[in-house]
């Protein structure tokens, strides 16, 4: 169980490398032309941080096999931020006496910067009076948003019990002994041994084991900071423990030999969130966040069966198989949460945290209030939804040195 879980997590983690990886920075639509003693090179720089500007560094190819570092040029090259339709011009005749062959720009990210609150009121980040150009805080986050959710499960061992043989799903359906059907299919596992149990060595003590969650979650934001979501995710659960057989001696000079046998129980349980979710913190990156709200679940048991050696057997009661009655019901409790939300860019943000949900299974009898805990990781995507992120500012950073020719 463990390994399996380990290698989904694994899948996980290279699903969402390969996610980010489809994000990161890109420099594309490059186009150049010249323009009087300029060469003005043109470019996009799309799918980067809001929080992050950077350095462009410029170099042509000729087919001639020779390369151009230039050196005067002004424009889009120092601080850049995200955005369209950015320049950068070339004074070449004052690096070059002459161009030989047909050229070819190449534009790469050279430097990243990390812009703090601060920035905004350095010299480099304000706004030329003459442009209409300013700072770009950010995005906005209203309106309804979706996303998706994978967790692991940390379900409380105290409804683990409700598998162990001794209540309405009792291992005395099949190893009653004066049920000759199932005595005739046991024995010849066991050598042909009679065989007893003793319901003291009954598990006392079953545990289940960390589940692998899903889920899927819709979010109104009132700002990028506040939010109410709904969630609903689902995790399949199983309990597995063992009981003691003991069968006849060979001789009335031998002990009795035992033989150890497997009892599990499977499980499905239905989650339903509704949700406060609000963030504190001024980074760009990184921000802690908190949730509180209300839970509804629902439990339903699959299967409950003993093993003796090859021999798999239910042990769910009959007259509820008969009927179609099922097992387990619908529970309720308070949602708790903390953890981290981190915007990578303007297309999507993670949260990764953990619920301890204070949930009522509603699965056998003495039911109350246990935490449930959740980790997980949230993926937000806030180009599909109804909701819009609105802009505070356009796409580029201005700079003393990005001045541009009328």
């Amino acid at each position: 169980m463990i390994i399996s879980l380990i290698q989904k997590y694994l899948i996980l983690i290279l699903l969402l490398v390969l996610y980010l990886v489809s994000f990161s920075q890109e420099i594309s639509n490059v186009n150049f032309y010249k323009k009087d003693n300029k060469i003005v090179v043109t470019y996009d720089l799309v799918n980067t941080l809001p929080h992050q500007a950077y350095d462009i560094k410029l170099r042509f190819k000729s087919d001639a096999g020779k390369t151009y570092i230039p050196r005067m040029i002004s424009g889009d090259f120092r601080k850049v931020s995200r955005g369209k339709n950015k320049m950068i011009f070339w004074d070449f005749t004052k690096d070059e006496k002459e161009l030989t062959g047909t050229l070819q720009p190449v534009l790469e990210i050279s430097k990243i910067h990390y812009i703090t609150e601060k920035d905004k009121s350095k010299k480099d980040y304000k706004s030329n009076s003459k442009s209409k150009n300013k700072w770009k805080s950010g995005q906005d986050m209203k309106g309804l948003f979706f996303g998706g959710e994978t967790g692991a499960y940390f379900a409380n061992k105290y409804t683990a019990n409700y598998y162990n043989g001794t209540g309405t799903n009792s291992i005395y359906n099949i190893l009653n002994p004066n049920n000759t059907y199932y005595q005739t299919l046991i024995r010849p596992v066991l050598n042909n041994y009679n065989y007893t149990y003793d319901s003291t060595s009954l598990p006392q003590n079953m545990k289940y084991d960390i589940s692998f969650m899903v889920g899927f979650l819709a979010r109104y934001h009132f700002s990028d900071r506040s939010a109410l979501y709904f969630e609903m995710n689902t995790a399949k659960l199983k309990t597995t423990d063992v009981f003691m057989l003991k069968t006849d001696s060979v001789t009335s000079f031998t002990d009795p030999v035992y033989v150890e046998c497997g009892i599990y129980g499977y499980e499905s349980r239905f989650e339903f969130n509704l949700c406060y979710y609000q963030v504190f913190g001024k980074n760009k990156i990184f921000n802690p966040f908190f949730v509180f709200g209300a839970n509804l679940n629902n439990t339903q048991v699959k299967k409950n069966e003993i093993k003796i050696k090859t021999l798999t057997y239910s042990i769910m009661n009959p007259q509820n198989a008969m009927y179609h009655i099922q097992q387990g019901g619908i529970g309720y409790g308070l949602i708790l949460g903390a953890g981290y939300q981190m915007n990578f860019n303007e297309k999507f943000t993670f949260d990764i945290g953990v619920d301890v949900g204070i949930k009522k299974i509603n699965l056998g009898e003495n039911q109350a209030f246990k935490p449930n805990p959740v980790f997980y990781i949230r993926i937000i995507l806030k180009s599909f939804g109804l909701g819009v992120s609105v802009s505070k500012g356009s796409d580029n950073l201005d700079n003393p040195d990005q001045v541009q020719p009328k």
